[in-house]
């Protein structure tokens, strides 16, 4: 039992070393997850804010006399999506688009594309053709007096957009829908600067695994070396 207590040192070091390579990934993985869930719900949050900021702002408008196609409903949605990139429409109890801050094209510029490493394929069957507008179940809900939300996905950049409706209701009954909608680009930007992150660490531990390894052949090959 005595003879060759080296033995019992090495499992523990293989132990260790094992532990250490299959933790390391695993840990990073479910950090990176975590983080994109508390992204993609801040995201929604602030699309939901703004979206409330900007029912309020018809409904008001609304009881002093105004109509909902107001063409300063527009104007002032296009200057907000300037600064938020937050697309803003304003629809009716038909579903029909009376108010669009995107009518002319972004008003903050074209969308830059995420980081490679942040970017992902998504798969043939979650590219399912949109509905119209109507039918959409935000929508629908919205009409019904709910706010609700979606996400969908395409195949051109940006490839997930996050869609939050609002019912609009100055007197109590639904006469409209504040309809947002916005890129999760941020969010994939993050998790680029996160992966990246990941990549160093990884690499760093497979160094670190590399060296062990080395070191324990080493201190095996020596006592193996005097016994012969």
């Amino acid at each position: 039992m005595t003879r060759w207590p080296w033995l019992g040192r090495i499992r523990v070091r293989l132990l260790v070393v094992n532990l250490f390579v299959v933790l390391v990934p695993v840990a990073g993985l479910e950090l990176a997850k975590t983080y994109e869930r508390q992204l993609l719900e801040a995201l929604e949050r602030d699309m939901r804010d703004q979206a409330v900021v900007a029912r309020r702002f018809v409904e008001a408008s609304l009881r002093r006399g105004g109509t909902l196609d107001d063409p300063a409903h527009e104007e002032a949605l296009r200057r907000s999506a300037r600064r938020t990139r937050t697309r803003i429409r304003l629809l009716d109890t038909n579903g029909r688009v009376v108010v669009d801050s995107h009518r002319d094209g972004p008003p903050e510029g074209p969308e830059p594309r995420p980081p490679w490493l942040a970017s992902a394929s998504p798969s043939p069957q979650a590219l399912a053709p949109w509905p119209e507008v109507v039918s959409r179940s935000e929508v629908r809900d919205a009409l019904r007096g709910r706010p609700s939300g979606f996400t969908r996905l395409r195949d051109r950049n940006p490839g997930v957009l996050l869609f939050v409706t609002e019912p609009i209701q100055p007197r109590g009954a639904v006469v409209g829908v504040v309809y947002a909608v916005r890129s999760t680009s941020p969010v994939l930007v993050e998790l680029h600067r996160i992966r990246s992150g990941l990549l160093w660490v990884l690499g760093g531990a497979v160094l670190f695994t590399l060296l062990v390894t080395l070191a324990l052949a080493w201190s095996i090959s020596r006592p193996l070396e005097h016994l012969s």
